[in-house]
């Protein structure tokens, strides 16, 4: 049975993203909410997942954690699902089998800043491969007033549209703008590694967890952060990513290579 209807794809092709509301029903969602507070409150371990920080927007002398990184190949659960109907939907908007490319979980947490405008192969990922395909999973609501995804339907089309390493500039983004795109817990959007996209702060009082497995066809090579030159142009501290961990310095490769089951 296919994951995406005829009718969703078209949309993608159109758009660059696909909104599949409630894919996860509320066990499931239960059961994401549940392994994203463990994996928020497990020590950082060097080879393993990577915790990334950024100051509170609501106390400057306090500090967030903005996302985490490369848990995947270890947390079964996770890995279980990634494996099952996410890769098996990218699957189907690739036309051939997906890979992960690396994973993270955005965790937006009251007082946490917003991602500037920009396109995730702007990050240096052409090296790896031409394009990607973006799972975000919506652990819980997302809307205006918790920093929910704004995109740019449409814009992919058009390719890079500003250099790599930095966010687009309102030159770059001229006769366009993006838009809020709410969803519920349990939604999933499947986006397009062209199609411009950002998020506001969130100054609410709860979290705004979003799970985002970016994937790949196979042989397309992983991203690694051993090289040191990993700065990803969604973060509005415009820091190298090495600079903002919290705990120990890790070293591992973020994803699993696509020789790996």
């Amino acid at each position: 049975m296919s994951l995406l209807s005829a009718e969703q794809r078209a949309l993608f092709d159109r758009d660059g993203y696909v909104v599949v509301p409630g894919l996860f029903d509320n066990r499931a969602v239960a059961d994401l909410a549940r392994w994203t507070t463990e994996l928020l409150a497990a020590p950082e371990v060097p080879g393993r997942h990577m915790v990334f920080g950024e100051p509170s927007l609501r106390d400057e002398n306090s500090r967030l954690v903005q996302r985490i990184e490369n848990f995947c190949p270890f947390h079964a659960e996770f890995d279980g699902l990634l494996n099952g109907p996410l890769l098996a939907g990218t699957a189907q908007l690739f036309d051939e089998p997906a890979v992960m490319f690396k994973d993270k979980i955005n965790f937006k947490l009251p007082g946490g800043d917003g991602f500037k405008p920009h396109q995730d192969q702007q990050a240096g990922w052409t090296a790896y491969a031409s394009l990607f395909i973006t799972v975000m999973v919506a652990v819980d609501d997302a809307a205006a007033e918790n920093g929910c995804l704004e995109i740019a339907p449409g814009q992919h089309r058009r390719g890079m549209l500003g250099p790599e390493w930095k966010p687009l500039t309102a030159d770059d983004m001229a006769g366009f703008e993006l838009k809020p795109l709410s969803t519920r817990a349990g939604d999933v959007v499947f986006f397009d590694s062209y199609v411009p996209h950002g998020s506001q702060p969130n100054l609410s009082g709860g979290p705004r967890p979003l799970w985002r497995p970016f994937s790949s066809r196979p042989g397309s090579g992983t991203c690694s952060s051993a090289t040191g030159s990993w700065w990803s142009p969604d973060s509005s501290t415009s820091t190298k990513s090495r600079g903002s961990r919290r705990g120990p310095t890790s070293s591992s490769v973020l994803p699993r290579s696509p020789a790996e089951p």
